[in-house]
């Protein structure tokens, strides 16, 4: 493996991420394992790749930032606010369902008070009918 040079490294990885078959987690994986391999998975033509694969719908305030620009920090700024959008859709889908919950919760105490004032209706309506009945 150290035999061969950063050239073809390059274009495997690069041909690993173009083929989905590399994701950015496994690119921070390889870049722990040496020195070499961590100066050859931050190659900005790499995380460039990545940013197009996995962000492609997102807007960039860039425009089209070139392979030369620092790639690996655009993809960890875009990365963090998608994380953060995830985040935050969760926190409202959370939101929403637990005000579902108080509104169900309301309308249950309104139908058990409903029911206890009918309760004590009809308590009231068979007092009266055995008064009616003792009177006849």
């Amino acid at each position: 493996m150290s035999f061969l040079p950063d050239e073809i490294w390059i274009k495997i990885l690069e041909m690993g991420v173009a083929a989905h078959s590399l994701s950015c987690r496994d690119l921070c994986s390889l870049s722990i394992t040496s020195r070499r391999h961590n100066r050859l998975s931050g190659d900005p033509s790499l995380w460039f790749t990545l940013v197009t694969l996995d962000f492609s719908q997102e807007p960039r305030k860039n425009s089209s930032p070139s392979p030369a620009s620092h790639s690996k920090d655009l993809y960890k700024t875009m990365f963090e606010r998608s994380k953060a959008r995830r985040v935050a859709a969760r926190r409202r889908a959370i939101l929403i369902a637990e005000s579902n919950v108080a509104v169900c919760i309301k309308r249950l105490e309104e139908l058990e008070r409903r029911w206890r004032e009918e309760g004590e209706r009809m308590k009231a309506a068979v007092l009266e009918l055995n008064n009616l009945e003792r009177v006849r």
